[in-house]
């Protein structure tokens, strides 16, 4: 099986063991050249071809399957294939409340990225970031300082009106001993959606 790179590190790379590489510990400033690798480095996860996880959405069982350069989803007896071009924010399926934006975090992809300096999130060392888009979209995002993935992030328009968000809740051992995402949840067009990892 070949490996790829994943453009973006969302919902999936969360649920990927953790393996604690890191720039810094988080507790000082970075340097401009390497602010910018670190946050690009968010980019650069590599996962198998074919590697799945499983959790479950709002109480749904879903598969999350790595495939190209997208993501195959098994849900409710279907399965539906996600790619980077479709519409962002558009839901995936009535039946399930998450937008492409959740699983591919475009904004590691967006031209305009400014570092904001250490801090903390969820409890944790992060290095903070805002990305904008071309089209006046922002996202702020907190980086754990030692695995690169998004402790939060938030999406705002172009009238800096908030539209969506992601808050990591909690990570936890696997039977391996590896850290994984345990829970999070994405606040949007008016739900929380509640994201598991499958026991």
């Amino acid at each position: 099986m070949g490996r790829f790179f994943l453009p973006l590190a969302g919902i999936f790379l969360l649920l990927l063991p953790l393996d604690g590489a890191s720039l810094r510990d988080g507790s000082d400033m970075l340097s401009p050249r390497a602010a910018e690798e670190f946050f690009r480095r968010g980019a650069e996860l590599v996962a198998e071809a074919g590697e799945t996880v499983r959790v479950t959405v709002d109480g749904t069982p879903v598969c999350i399957a790595a495939a190209g350069d997208g993501f195959l989803l098994t849900f409710c007896g279907r399965t539906i294939s996600i790619t980077s071009t479709m519409d962002p924010l558009q839901p995936i399926d009535a039946d399930l409340p998450l937008a492409p934006f959740d699983l591919f975090c475009p904004f590691f992809r967006w031209p305009d990225v400014c570092y904001e300096g250490p801090g903390t999130a969820l409890g944790r060392t992060a290095q903070r970031f805002t990305a904008t888009a071309t089209n006046g979209w922002t996202v702020r995002v907190w980086l754990d300082a030692k695995f690169y993935y998004p402790l939060c992030w938030e999406l705002r328009d172009a009238n800096r009106l908030l539209f969506r968000r992601l808050r990591l809740r909690s990570i936890a051992q696997n039977s391996n001993g590896e850290w994984c995402m345990r829970r999070m949840q994405i606040i949007g067009d008016g739900r929380t959606v509640t994201i598991m990892a499958a026991p």
